[in-house]
């Protein structure tokens, strides 16, 4: 009986609660973090070799000038 008590509380000691909604959340969270703060130097970095200023409120693609010498929709 003793050997069944000592078994069953060592398979219960092994055992891990899963993590809450919480614990999930702000695990992804510091990852996503940390991911976003290594592409913002990446592309700062880039940014800096190419002679260019990075303006994070520029975000606009460059709009595309018509000269009107070719069809809207045509080659």
């Amino acid at each position: 009986m003793r050997g069944a008590l000592v078994i069953a509380f060592v398979l219960l000691s092994a055992c891990n609660r899963e993590p809450d909604f919480s614990e999930r959340y702000d695990a992804a969270s510091k990852k996503i973090g940390a991911s976003a703060g290594r592409i913002d130097a990446e592309l700062e970095k880039r940014a800096k070799q190419a002679g260019e200023t990075a303006n994070p409120d520029d975000l606009e693609p460059a709009k595309r000038q018509d000269d009107g010498s070719r069809p809207p929709n045509g080659p």
